[in-house]
């Protein structure tokens, strides 16, 4: 089978390869905390696929990526969905339900969801992706309706969304922001506890923990938050929960729901190692590049 690894030209080129495919994600949990640090945290929820680390590099940038492949006939390609660079910009690029049935015609003025992600590859700050939005304002694909989570550690988060003609931002309040599936602009002066449609449990689930623990957060409390937000589905299961330590480049991953083992990623050194929960220490090199390095080859030490 052809493998290659997703980019923008290549998505916007074969967007169509996305539409009607049955593996589509009814989950995925992100947030951003910001208290005595700052922390993000996403559970990926997805069918059983093959997923992989990536660290890629943009000038003086350096950015990892969890990907998972999609396929379609004799060809595979994998699509970048949650991710950190080394300035502390973290993205996560999600379903949001209801789909819209009819976007309007994309133009070259235009952002589809999943190009906004990528911006974290060459921005610094929440305010550039502000300032992106406000110049190339985000369209729907056709078949497929998204949203993304930005955060930095400069203490800004944004969930952003697309309206009629612009870009619908929707600013953090308080010292967290949380997105599921549901539209987050749909929460404009409502409590936390009204929210309604997909992912609305697990967003209230988010706002009741981060109400408690949000002042004095710490990677065991994003690893204990995104346990609790765990997709049971058994179609879509959570695959990976991650961690995000900003201040120290570091993401903490758990696979397959298995909690007891945490695996240690380092951006500095671009290395990920056995962390807690292991019985024989281990340390993995990913190579810089598309190449990536999958999950599989994890898995059997998990």
């Amino acid at each position: 089978m052809a493998q290659i690894t997703v980019t923008t030209t290549f998505l916007t080129a074969f967007y169509g390869l996305l539409l009607g495919m049955p593996e589509v994600s009814d989950a995925c949990t992100s947030f951003a905390v910001f208290s005595n640090s700052v922390y993000y945290g996403m559970n990926f929820d997805f069918a059983d696929l093959p997923m992989k680390f990536v660290i890629a590099t943009n000038g003086n940038i350096r950015t990892f990526h969890l990907a998972f492949e999609r396929t379609f006939g004799d060809m595979s390609f994998f699509v970048n969905t949650a991710g950190m660079n080394d300035k502390g910009l973290f993205a996560a690029c999600q379903e949001l339900h209801p789909g819209n049935l009819h976007p309007r015609t994309k133009t070259e003025a235009d952002l589809f969801t999943f190009e906004l992600y990528d911006a974290i590859t060459g921005c610094a700050s929440v305010e550039e992706i502000e300032t992106l939005c406000r110049r190339r304002p985000l369209v729907d694909m056709p078949g497929i309706t998204l949203h993304n989570l930005f955060a930095d550690t400069r203490g800004r988060a944004i969930v952003t969304e697309v309206g009629e003609n612009k870009t619908v931002v929707v600013e953090k309040t308080g010292n967290f922001m949380v997105m599921t599936n549901f539209p987050i602009g749909s929460m404009a002066d409502k409590a936390y506890f009204e929210a309604q449609g997909k992912g609305s449990d697990r967003y209230v689930i988010c706002h009741e923990y981060l109400d408690r623990y949000a002042s004095h957060f710490n990677v065991e409390n994003g690893l204990e938050l995104l346990s609790k937000c765990l997709n049971p589905d058994p179609q879509y299961p959570t695959a990976c929960s991650m961690v995000f330590d900003p201040q120290n480049r570091n993401v903490y991953i758990v696979l397959e729901r298995n909690f007891s083992k945490i695996w240690k990623l380092a951006m500095e050194n671009n290395q990920i190692e056995t962390w807690r929960g292991f019985k024989k220490d281990l340390k993995i090199s990913i190579p810089i590049g598309d190449q990536g390095l999958l999950v599989s080859n994890l898995l059997p030490h998990s």
